[in-house]
């Protein structure tokens, strides 16, 4: 009885003696070169690989990135912020994608600095899936053998913000926003200051053919040597509506396309260039709308200029 009531004492005081988990979050982790991975990802002791760093770090919190080097793939599952000051390079499996998104709908995703290099490998630069929002700014998408990046919300919804960005040499499109019956309604997304350029596919795609609609803004940006469209707008149920605000759109076989076959498509046109050397500066399927708010130039090689539209 003796032994038996000590212990029952003993485990009473344990009880009242306060936890400390074995592996708390943190709201500031870090990544460096000279890091490992079995560190606590601190700024002194920092992690070697984004996603170790982000697996130690809580909802809503941010990853700083100490010295430039590679730093691997990252799957993102809850809110974050990333700051690569530039330098924080990251890369893709001949299969994957460099940074994939697959957070609720409540989750912030905020990405800066970041060097996203498939070096003719990796498949996809950022693939977005589901968030609440997502922010790309001051970054480079280079060198895959898929798009660049793809915001495919087919079955939730995401504001998407794209700023000083250079997106490069990939065999598919550039940026391609795409959303289906399942993604709550219109998706929004602004785009300011971004370079699309020498893409295999499209420079900018975006989809509403399954479902949704899509409004977006793009400002101030520059469209070149894509192989295929610069700017590429397909309707859908709640229409695709595409404002370019002082662009330039040159050296693609069709400069600019609303498709609405399967639903509204319009672009809008407001102090633009746009300049092709081969079929088309602009055209219309479907009835797709192409409306000028004045302050444009389309013209070729020969100072003319060619827009076509088709019923069907």
């Amino acid at each position: 009885m003796h032994r038996t009531g000590l212990a029952a004492l003993v485990m009473a005081f344990a009880c009242m003696l306060p936890v400390s988990p074995a592996a708390a979050l943190s709201n500031h982790t870090a990544v460096s070169g000279l890091g490992n991975d079995t560190n606590p990802c601190t700024v002194a002791q920092p992690c070697r690989t984004m996603q170790m760093a982000y697996s130690n770090t809580a909802v809503g919190g941010e990853i700083d990135v100490l010295d430039p080097t590679g730093y691997g793939a990252l799957v993102i599952t809850h809110a974050i912020s990333i700051e690569g000051h530039g330098w924080a390079s990251m890369n893709a499996t001949a299969t994957g994608s460099a940074i994939t998104i697959n957070a609720g709908p409540n989750d912030a995703i905020s990405l800066h600095g970041l060097i996203l290099d498939g070096l003719g490998i990796g498949q996809s630069g950022i693939v977005a899936n589901s968030c609440r929002s997502f922010e790309l700014g001051d970054s480079i998408v280079r060198n895959f053998t898929g798009g660049g990046i793809a915001i495919n919300m087919t079955s939730s919804f995401c504001v998407t913000s794209i700023v000083n960005t250079s997106v490069t040499d990939n065999k598919g499109t550039g940026v391609s926003i795409k959303t289906g019956a399942g993604s709550g309604g219109t998706v929004t997304a602004t785009l300011d200051r971004v370079l699309f350029k020498n893409n295999g596919a499209n420079g900018f795609t975006a989809d509403a053919s399954a479902g949704g609609g899509i409004r977006a803004t793009i400002s101030d940006s520059t469209f070149n040597f894509n192989a295929a469209i610069g700017v590429s707008a397909i309707g859908g149920s709640s229409g695709v509506f595409i404002a370019l605000v002082r662009d330039v759109i040159s050296n693609h076989p069709i400069g600019a396309k609303a498709d609405a076959s399967a639903g509204v498509a319009s672009l809008i046109f407001q102090s633009c260039v746009v300049h092709t050397s081969s079929t088309l500066h602009l055209q219309s399927v479907g009835n797709g709308f192409l409306i000028s708010f004045g302050g444009n130039v389309l013209f070729d090689g020969a100072g003319t200029f060619n827009v076509t539209q088709s019923p069907t």
